[in-house]
């Protein structure tokens, strides 16, 4: 009797106390202010990177509310944070986890290619063009990289200081300007002896050019990725062919203007798919293969779903439509390969024999609503962990 007595009192003081710490709680925190999100509470650092020589952190962060976050970087020399310069070649380079078991590290700058020796502290250019150089890929070889212009793949060797060119894509037909051919411009050559010797001489520079490059022309396709070997025997390439599918359009209400106005976005979701292939292209062979994928498990099967409209087959004649995200590659020089249904029913994970243009498949996932889960993206164009 005597404990609730007292308890009853403790919990008296304590609610008494609590209404008049609430009473002078006169705070003049607003919605509009809380709202405004981080500039209101703050911006805190994000993006957060090492710098390759392990010395200093880059981070992007805005501490005096300025239009947009600007770089900065945090010293473990001398302990201190100091605004980047954006124009900085030396300052605003990160480390790159695909390069960490070498010595230099390859970048680019402005579409140039780049070289950082972490030994040293050095940074070289390498190559400045005015064609865009991107898509940097490190062989097994440290003295060798690869990279892309345009459609085509170049390997650049430091030690002897070489640039070659690995593939020979080209858009369009292989004999597109002979179709081009008028009826006048073939009289012309008939009638005029020596537009008859420069077409002769021009057939004869072809030729030979044909006989130490073969060009593959890629019609209505696109490329979608070049990947090289670790050892720098193959390049793998998925080409894709992509339906003009119509644009839905979206109309905006509020402008500077004042009058409304509408902007294009993507087609509907019923629309055509794109047609993928995968290829391996031979480099000492010069040749390209293309992968059939008929033997994966489940290609041809149909959603359980359509039963419920009527279709009593369970199989397609034809494949279902995939795509081959780009591969993934060992150090030991093992390729793996991420293939998804467009009808995100199914997840293929299978290696690559390049040397054999087959296979392996190592796992087949399904779902009958959606393929997805921890580690697996749930949209098709992604190919999540692995």
């Amino acid at each position: 009797m005597r404990f609730s007595i007292w308890l009853f009192s403790v919990l008296t003081i304590c609610s008494t106390f609590s209404l008049f710490s609430q009473m002078d709680n006169k705070s003049v925190l607003q919605l509009k202010e809380i709202m405004k999100g981080k500039e209101f509470i703050g911006y805190w650092p994000e993006n957060v990177a090492w710098h390759p020589n392990g010395k200093s952190i880059l981070f992007d962060w805005n501490p005096a509310n300025e239009t947009e976050m600007s770089k900065y970087k945090y010293s473990l020399i001398d302990k201190a944070i100091t605004k980047v310069d954006p124009n900085s070649v030396h300052d605003n380079l990160e480390f790159d986890e695909n390069q960490r078991n070498y010595e230099t590290q390859y970048f680019l700058e402005n579409g140039n290619l780049w070289r950082y020796n972490k030994s040293n502290d050095l940074y070289t250019e390498i190559i400045k063009t005015d064609s865009r150089i991107f898509n940097i890929q490190r062989l097994k070889d440290p003295n060798q990289i690869c990279f892309q212009q345009s459609l085509n793949l170049f390997l650049y060797d430091s030690k002897i200081g070489s640039i070659r060119q690995l593939t020979f894509f080209k858009k369009g037909k292989e004999n597109e300007q002979n179709e081009k051919k008028t009826e006048l411009s073939e009289q012309q050559e008939e009638l005029f002896k020596f537009i008859q010797e420069d077409l002769e001489l021009e057939k004869f520079r072809e030729n030979r050019k044909n006989n130490s490059e073969k060009s593959i022309y890629l019609d209505q396709r696109q490329i979608d990725y070049l990947e090289i070997s670790k050892d720098g025997k193959y390049v793998f390439v998925r080409f894709g062919e992509y339906p003009e599918n119509k644009n839905t359009t979206v109309q905006h209400h509020i402008s500077n203007s004042g009058y409304s106005y509408t902007t294009n976005a993507r087609s509907k979701v019923g629309e055509n798919e794109p047609i993928h292939s995968f290829g391996i292209f031979d480099i000492e062979k010069d040749s390209l293969f293309f992968m059939k994928f008929d033997s994966l498990s489940s290609i041809l099967k149909k959603p359980e779903y359509l039963k419920e409209y009527g279709d009593t087959s369970s199989f397609y004649e034809a494949n279902r439509k995939i795509i081959m995200h780009r591969p993934i590659q060992s150090d030991n020089g093992k390729v793996v390969l991420d293939i998804r249904s467009y009808d995100n029913k199914d997840r293929w994970i299978v290696q690559i024999l390049p040397e054999k243009n087959d296979f392996i498949e190592i796992d087949n996932q399904h779902d009958e609503a959606w393929i997805g889960g921890p580690g697996i993206s749930s949209w098709n164009m992604v190919s999540g962990t692995i």
